[in-house]
């Protein structure tokens, strides 16, 4: 399923969901009945497979699971700084409700630190790729998304 991973939190300091969802937005309102404690949407990344990619997170973080899916909270925020440029921030995640125009032929506009690029070019250069094509690969390695720098 096309849609976002999304990234919330129960109150200022409480653990953080990992979910996937169509509207991030609505779905916090929906989560929000249940508890009188707010929901706070940290980010959201989009995904062309966002089973895939929430379960693997979700793995990812497994020794740091509460209960569903929630986690401790420094190690989803690890889990996201890991994830860079492609967790949004929510002001982001709200201008594109409805159509982000996003599809498996995107061409993605990465802001990056130039550190944070460089680390990048050595990896790529170290599997004997060019840059943006382990940045393909690392965006979304089912989809082919075309990322370009």
């Amino acid at each position: 399923m096309k849609g976002w991973i999304y990234f919330a939190r129960h109150g200022l300091e409480g653990p953080i969901k990992i979910g996937r969802t169509e509207d991030p937005f609505r779905r916090l309102m929906d989560l929000s009945v249940g508890t009188p404690i707010e929901l706070v949407l940290l980010g959201a990344m989009l995904s062309e497979q966002t089973s895939l990619e929430e379960e693997e997170i979700q793995q990812r973080l497994s020794v740091h699971h509460i209960r569903g899916e929630w986690f401790k909270a420094e190690a989803v925020l690890n889990e996201m700084a890991r994830l860079g440029s492609r967790v949004v921030p929510p002001d982001q995640v709200k201008a594109c409700r409805g159509d982000c125009g996003w599809s498996k032929s995107a061409n993605l506009n990465i802001r990056v630190s130039s550190d944070e690029k460089a680390l990048w070019r050595a990896t790529a250069r170290a599997q004997n790729k060019s840059l943006s094509e382990w940045v393909r690969e690392v965006l979304n390695p089912v989809a082919g998304v075309d990322g370009a720098l």
